[in-house]
């Protein structure tokens, strides 16, 4: 039987249970067209960001420097197995708190599955429901995939705007006109801190109102097929329930792993700048990745295609843009993108898993 579709992860399957919500049967029509392309808008975007960059700035090309450095970048890429290792421990740790056992090579799948819809899709909007199929796929219950797939980039939101600020705050010479990206930060900080909260502490009032908000929205031509998510919902709010009763520690092992985890890819980054030849002291570099990392999280295209290319000449100067932003995705990008295609399309090949399987699993 083919797989299910991650959009549609919520389908209540005609003849289950009452209230029972299990992953549909099929998998969406032209997956294949799909994903090239996604691939080939995030390839191209990034070229036009170059183009734009080369309009803009007169002698752009005639400035770019590429000269690599290498025992820099081999030790940047060096760093890329334990990143993709923080990454799974990060999914594996968040799983505890649902009560699920998942091995660390399942958890290095979710991660790849993860980073490469997110690169594929506009605001990377592709990644959660693609993790929410994938463990569903793998016998995970619904609502505790669905759980599993939002607080992690939630926790991930929060920890990189407040490492954004703290950039902010502490470089000595801060790119003109960034300033009013601290108020910014701050309350995007407070949004994803007021989400998590939310989730967590009220999760019958987020299970009732969005209930309501699907009652109502169900009535409207073309989204009958809302309703049906209400079981999930109603079961993501005793999850909930479960997650605050780990109490703070448990939300603080998260955060931890994801402050080490982000630091590590800052490290990683920051060895690629150099590799190509950027030299400045490591309090002003240290602030110019963070705040890179930062802006390009939120960056509405697909990966930050385009945008981030700008952001590169912006903080780290035009002349070795091109070599640094090359080496940054293909390290951060390409690999996990070629990565997640394969552990894609190794799912769709499996049969899926019962579910509650995963309660077993190692």
């Amino acid at each position: 039987m083919s797989d299910p579709s991650p959009e549609d992860a919520s389908v209540q399957d005609e003849g289950s249970e009452a209230g029972q919500v299990v992953a549909p049967s099929e998998p969406p029509p032209g997956v294949g067209r799909k994903l090239l392309r996604g691939v080939l808008v995030f390839v191209g975007l990034s070229a036009l960001g170059f183009w734009v960059l080369g309009k803009l700035l007169p002698g752009f090309w005639a400035a770019q420097t590429i000269a690599w450095e290498w025992p820099s970048f081999l030790g940047a890429a060096a760093l890329i197995l334990p990143l993709w290792l923080l990454d799974a421990l990060r999914y594996r740790v968040l799983a505890r708190g649902f009560d699920l056992q998942l091995g660390i090579g399942r958890c290095l799948q979710l991660g790849f599955l993860f980073h490469m819809a997110a690169y594929l899709t506009p605001g990377s909007a592709g990644g959660q429901p693609l993790v929410a199929w994938y463990l569903a796929r793998r016998g995970v219950p619904l609502p505790e995939a669905i759980g599993i797939a939002l607080l992690k980039p939630l926790l991930g939101m929060f920890v990189i705007t407040g490492l954004g600020g703290v950039a902010l705050l502490l470089h000595p010479n801060p790119p003109p006109g960034l300033e009013r990206f601290l108020v910014l930060g701050a309350i995007l900080m407070l949004v994803a801190a007021a989400l998590v909260g939310v989730l967590l502490f009220q999760p019958k009032r987020v299970a009732a109102g969005c209930a309501w908000v699907f009652g109502h929205a169900a009535q409207l031509p073309g989204l009958g097929r809302l309703e049906r998510a209400q079981g999930a919902l109603t079961r993501s709010a005793e999850v909930a329930e479960r997650i605050r009763a780990r109490g703070l520690p448990f939300l603080l092992a998260n955060l931890a792993l994801t402050v080490v985890w982000y630091a590590v890819g800052l490290l990683a980054l920051g060895l690629i700048a150099r590799s190509v030849g950027i030299e400045r002291g490591l309090l002003p570099l240290g602030c110019d990745l963070g705040l890179f990392r930062a802006l390009a999280i939120y960056a509405p295209t697909p990966g930050g295609a385009g945008l981030a290319e700008g952001g590169i000449a912006w903080l780290f100067g035009p002349e070795r843009a091109l070599a640094l932003a090359l080496g940054w995705r293909l390290l951060f990008h390409y690999a996990e993108i070629v990565a997640g295609l394969a552990v894609l399309g190794h799912t769709l090949r499996s049969p899926r898993a019962p579910e509650d399987a995963a309660h077993a699993q190692e």
